[in-house]
């Protein structure tokens, strides 16, 4: 710790004495040794984070050379690092003014007017800390980012130009660009982006599917057509191709030209797993109301193959299994999704379910430490413990189970079934009266 302390001071010492320009072979007086004593104590102070005995060192640099600009510079840095900004924000002025040309001063000023909020005259001060450094992609980027807050889109283009000009042209400054014009609801200044990118680089499909996409989510399905084709005709294997034609052809009613795009996209590789997953959920949302198809298990399947590592596919392969009774089957998949994410309660509840109706009672005795953890209050997991302990023929540790699931279960037809499942466990225990107690109950509920 204290060789870090030693390499941040002379860090400091470096950044903040470098731009000031020294006399050549000038004598350093009594008043440039004085100030380079206090200077150096408060530094070695500021580091070890005792900010009130370097103000003080600070202070007295300033008291002996009040152009000293390092001084001020580090007051203000100080300053910021207690959230101070007011003080901090005018200590740093005091340090630009006395050395214009330190691009370090102006970007702490620059942030500092950020965290006030003040957008309007901190786009100023980025801009001068641009003009010193132009070839800083991430100066630009915070330049960028005080534009924004200011909504000044035509500078904000400009700079992000600036950075691309630097950096290559990259997704998240596409999509920023196309942001903009969206949040101004201009469809066509959005798909503009892409067209620009498209007259340079024809030959990407990439750019035909975002300009399409754009189209799409904004109900122009007819203005997509043209994109769409040719980014068919580029890159046929594509998944961002195949994922936009899915939405097409949905849209437009061809069920099956839909399906087949849709499985293409979920295999591709290309294609994020969001995206995969909206259209995932389109197909499976009628799973709740009918019977499983055919297309719904080929998609899932699809996304299990592309993104094995996904909850999502086993889930839902799974939660079609259940709904074909295909019990055993479901388990094993329900087993691979709570593996992924073990914090899901709807996918213990039927993974449980499906264990009980393939009669896999071991396992479920097996996971008993794992649903008392996890579900403590839960009356259907206590009771299926219980059912899983009768049927392997422990009544006496089913008793337990069949009690704790009673106390948190409230439906009136389930706690009737309880009871009568503990009026069967005490009769295999050999304990007729309290055996009849419960089937008095389970008739009376």
């Amino acid at each position: 710790m204290k060789k870090l302390s030693i390499f941040l001071l002379l860090l400091a010492l470096c950044m903040v004495a470098y731009p000031q320009k020294a006399k050549k072979n000038a004598e350093p007086t009594p008043t440039d040794r004085k100030v380079s004593t206090f200077f150096a104590n408060a530094l070695r102070n500021y580091y070890t984070g005792n900010y009130e005995a370097a103000e003080r060192s600070f202070r007295d640099a300033l008291a002996a050379n009040p152009s000293h600009d390092a001084t001020f510079f580090m007051l203000g840095r100080m300053k910021a690092d207690v959230e101070n900004y007011a003080e901090a924000e005018e200590n740093l002025r005091k340090a630009c003014q006395l050395n214009k040309s330190n691009v370090w001063y102006w970007r702490t000023l620059a942030q500092v007017l950020d965290h006030q909020g003040k957008y309007t005259e901190s786009v100023k001060v980025w801009k001068k800390v641009c003009q010193l450094n132009p070839t800083d992609e991430e100066f630009l980027f915070d330049y960028a980012n005080a534009l924004w807050n200011t909504g000044n889109a035509k500078e904000l283009f400009k700079v992000m130009d600036q950075i691309e000009n630097i950096v290559g042209v990259t997704e998240s400054i596409t999509q920023a660009k196309v942001e903009i014009f969206l949040y101004h609801n201009d469809v066509k200044g959005a798909v503009g982006v892409y067209d620009k990118l498209i007259k340079k680089y024809p030959n990407n499909a990439d750019y035909y599917v975002g300009a399409a996409d754009i189209y799409m989510s904004n109900n122009m399905s007819s203005h997509a057509i043209p994109y769409l084709e040719k980014a068919a005709k580029l890159d046929a294997n594509n998944g961002n191709v195949q994922q936009v034609l899915a939405y097409y052809y949905k849209n437009t009613g061809n069920e099956q030209a839909a399906f087949e795009a849709s499985k293409a996209a979920l295999l591709s590789p290309d294609v994020e797993l969001d995206k995969k997953l909206s259209i995932l959920r389109i197909y499976l949302a009628p799973l709740s109301t009918s019977d499983p198809t055919d297309q719904q298990m080929q998609l899932a399947t699809a996304l299990i193959t592309a993104n094995p590592e996904a909850v999502e596919g086993w889930a839902s392969r799974a939660s079609i299994l259940l709904r074909q009774k295909k019990y055993q089957e479901a388990v094993s998949d329900f087993e691979t999704a709570l593996s992924i994410d073990p914090s899901q309660y709807a996918l213990w509840k039927d993974f449980m379910y499906c264990l009980a109706r393939a009669k896999n009672y071991s396992r479920i005795i097996e996971l008993e430490k794992d649903i008392v953890e996890i579900f403590p209050t839960n009356g259907m997991m206590n009771f299926t413990l219980g059912s899983a302990y009768m049927n392997t023929g422990k009544p006496e540790k089913a008793v337990p189970y069949f009690e704790k699931a009673l106390k948190y279960t409230y439906d009136k037809e389930e706690q009737r079934h309880i009871y009568n499942s503990l009026a069967e466990a005490y009769e295999a225990l050999g304990n007729s009266e309290k055996a009849a107690e419960y089937r008095q109950k389970g008739s009376k509920n």
